[in-house]
């Protein structure tokens, strides 16, 4: 994904959130928490998002052409703020709606493949 983003999106810096990181398998999960840890990430400026958020959408297991969460979606698409070097701005996040408490938390919130 982070090769199709290359060619229909502009990287605009790094970017975090306050919540949870966990490893749901080779991926990670991110949830809500205000008393949570700073998780980092990048923040993504799509060149048409109408497109872009179809094949991100499939991507994160969102139902496509639903307007709200269904059963089996794997994750939810969500406005969210976020803190960038230049402050913050509300950006959209993909966030976990699985069951968190069987799986391993990623502390200090920055995802490692090979952890």
């Amino acid at each position: 994904m982070s090769r199709h983003l290359a060619g229909e999106a502009e990287l605009l810096g790094e970017a975090a959130f306050t919540g949870r990181l966990y490893r749901v398998a080779w991926y990670p999960g991110l949830v809500d928490g205000e008393d949570g840890d700073v998780v980092h990430g990048e923040l993504h400026r799509l060149t048409d998002p109408a497109r872009g958020f179809v094949r991100l959408d499939e991507f994160e297991g969102v139902t496509r052409g639903t307007s709200s969460v269904t059963e089996q979606d794997e994750y939810a698409r969500v406005e969210r703020t976020v803190q960038t070097d230049t402050g913050s701005t509300v950006a959209w996040v993909y966030l976990f709606r699985g069951d968190v408490t069987v799986l391993q938390r990623v502390a200090p919130g920055r995802w490692d493949p090979a952890i």
